[in-house]
């Protein structure tokens, strides 16, 4: 029987909540043996300017590719109202389709009760802690999910009889940037509260970091103001201290529910129904409490040091340059070094094209029909030439069929290439076997660098400099880039130094305790020199990414190496 082959939307596999559904969906596939097409895009509409150019990757999705299509809903939907989702979804009318997170007619559902996972969060403030003056931080208003974790909070504000105040109750949207804008106008204001719940951990993550980076400058109490809990239990909880008491999502049943029901429907075996999984109230520390219990899962990992292995490896290997031939060559050692077994790079025949994400909203709206692929790296090998009969391809088929490995499963990840609002064309690689963080910076450098060599091949003038506006905007692009990426070992930075401060109050506390044994010190000493490793380690990445900066800056002929000292 012919392995089934399933697309997957997503608006993102780094740095959120989105890198566990990711992985369980990795592992999902696996289970039930199919291959993935994934559409790496961002939420629709969203504001952030570059987010609306990612989404023109949902325009690939090919009948003649996939067999069915995973959407996750509720964050590709987050900022767009259910007219425009009903406009959005009719490009794939007749593909097989699950829905996770938002209801769709004619098409499987799978959603996460979000209401009672916050609900027993804030009985466990107000029954557990005692808190009664709790702050809230609202979702988007067209995310469905965010209106039930408001109404959650308000119905048990009602059950308690605590009086709702609009004075402790902001308007968010999900993004990092926003929860940290809300503290700190908190912290401006002296606003009190007992207790502040986020939406999402993301704010939580915004909010934690501007009270670190603000406890010094205004004088407030800066663990009353730590008192909070989020919603998600993304990744980068595990990057932050005090560890965040959250609701946890439970992604492994719902990307396992979504193949498997997806599958049957394919093989005529299922129909269209709503399924509703349980979301789970996750307590450590930042509530107040000291659950070792749910310390275990974060303390016990080696996300950290698989996240400084793979970046460490990504910045060493510098591919910044305007040399479509040199780039090449140094993809391919880069791939290797980093044994990954497949990659694809394509332009549009034809030249750029402008996007925005509003075309999705017409049916009658279509990417270039024909691409060019311009490199090629297959099944660990660099094809260094390209046969002509394959060369030019359908552009929604991504890559040519010859570079479908049929024999073997296989996860295609696919990304777009844009400049500004020029869109160039499409990278895709094999993801099977990739760790998350390491691909998200293979992404990062080899785009960009793609994007400035592309975009200067396609001027036609390879040798000459861009003007200096066109110059400062490519390097915009890539700060921009860059600073998302970086958002993790800042964040790693601060929690490791919160973690030594605790371990030298430990050790000041030991000295002259006769039960503390010579072994015990040793063990409070290492565990200080493991933190400071990684603290050294993080900001090595910051450097290196800064360096990058500083070549490309160079490479465009602008002067701004002392800007960046």
């Amino acid at each position: 029987m012919r392995r089934k082959t399933i697309g997957v939307m997503l608006t993102g596999i780094n740095g959120s909540y989105l890198t566990d559904f990711w992985l369980m969906m990795k592992k999902a596939s696996e289970k039930h043996n199919c291959n993935l097409f994934v559409y790496d895009g961002r939420a629709l509409k969203h504001s952030k300017d570059t987010d609306g150019k990612h989404s023109i990757i949902y325009n690939f999705v090919n009948k003649n590719r996939i067999d069915g299509l995973v959407i996750f809903s509720s964050t590709i939907a987050n900022f767009i109202d259910d007219l425009e989702f009903d406009l959005f979804l009719k490009r794939f009318e007749g593909i097989p389709l699950v829905s996770v997170g938002r209801k769709v007619p004619d098409a499987i559902s799978i959603l996460v009760d979000s209401k009672e996972g916050m609900k027993e969060q804030i009985r466990h403030l107000i029954n557990h802690h005692g808190y009664r003056k709790i702050a809230f931080v609202k979702g988007p208003e067209t995310n469905l999910e965010a209106l039930e974790r408001y109404e959650a909070y308000l119905e048990v504000l009602e059950e308690n009889n605590i009086k709702k105040d609009p004075d402790i109750i902001f308007q968010g949207d999900f993004i990092f940037h926003t929860g940290y804008e809300i503290m700190k106008n908190i912290i401006i204001k002296n606003t009190e509260y007992d207790a502040i719940v986020f939406s999402n951990d993301d704010m939580a993550l915004g909010a934690a970091s501007a009270i670190v980076d603000l406890s010094q400058k205004y004088n407030f109490d800066a663990a009353k103001k730590g008192i909070m809990c989020g919603f998600d239990d993304s990744i980068n909880l595990k990057f932050t201290k005090p560890y965040i008491t959250t609701v946890r999502q439970p992604f492994e049943e719902i990307c396992n529910l979504s193949l498997k029901a997806l599958l049957d429907k394919i093989d005529g075996k299922g129909k269209e129904k709503v399924y509703i999984v349980p979301s789970v109230l996750v307590i450590r520390e930042s509530c107040g409490c000291k659950s070792e219990k749910n310390l275990n899962d974060i303390s016990d990992n080696n996300i950290l040091d698989n996240y400084l292995k793979s970046s460490n490896i990504m910045l060493d290997e510098n591919v910044q340059t305007y040399s479509l031939e040199e780039l090449y060559d140094r993809i391919t050692k880069l791939l290797k070094l980093c044994n990954l077994n497949s990659l694809f790079i394509s332009k549009y025949v034809g030249g750029t094209i402008l996007y925005k994400d509003e075309y999705l909203f017409n049916v009658s709206y279509d990417i270039p029909e024909k691409s060019e692929l311009l490199y090629a790296f297959y099944n660990g090998e660099r094809i260094d030439c390209i046969k002509e009969d394959i060369k030019y391809f359908d552009t929604k088929d991504v890559v040519p069929d010859s570079y479908i490995p049929f024999e073997k499963r296989f996860i295609y990840l696919l990304t777009p290439l844009f400049f500004d609002r020029e869109h160039l064309g499409i990278m895709c690689v094999d993801a099977t076997n990739a760790n998350p963080l390491e691909l998200q910076m293979l992404k990062i450098q080899v785009s960009n660098s793609l994007k400035g060599a592309l975009m200067l091949l396609e001027r036609g003038n390879v040798k000459r400099l861009l003007p200096e506006n066109e110059s400062l905007a490519l390097l915009g692009h890539l700060l921009g880039n860059v600073s998302h990426d970086l958002m993790t070992p800042i964040m790693s930075i601060s929690g490791a130094a919160t973690v030594l401060e605790d371990l030298v109050d430990e050790y000041k506390d030991s000295i002259g305790d006769r039960d503390v044994t010579i072994e015990d010190h040793h063990e409070i000493s290492n565990e200080m020199k493991k933190w400071i490793k990684r603290i050294k380690d993080f900001n090595s990445h910051i450097s290196k990414a800064v360096s990058t900066v500083k070549n490309q800056a160079v490479r465009l002929g602008l002067d701004i190496t002392n800007k960046l000292s």
